[in-house]
């Protein structure tokens, strides 16, 4: 295993994700302790720089591709998301306005 990337299982395949486009995350509503928090905190892919500009699918691609490749086998999945409802988002990003 390399320092450079998060494994996990997803759909019965093990999937490397760069662990620079990764932040932490919590789900507050299953937190009661802070062992709680220690124990379910997870990890997300986050394509945005600094100031929260997106980075571009070309960029993304470049350097994060493992994280791009993982995006891009389930973008009808994210595409999906919001119901349709939300129109004017990349695919991969986690901002929708619609």
């Amino acid at each position: 295993m390399d320092n450079n990337y998060y494994y996990r299982t997803y759909r019965g395949e093990e999937v490397a994700i760069e662990k620079e486009i990764c932040i932490s995350v919590a789900k507050p509503n299953i937190m009661r302790t802070e062992k709680d928090l220690e124990e379910k905190i997870e990890k997300a892919i986050f394509p945005y720089k600094a100031g929260g500009k997106i980075i571009d699918e070309n960029e993304l691609s470049f350097k994060y591709p493992k994280a791009y490749d993982f995006l891009l086998s389930n973008k009808q999945l994210l595409l999906e998301r919001d119901k349709g409802k939300a129109k004017n988002y990349l695919f991969h990003t986690w901002r929708r306005e619609g």
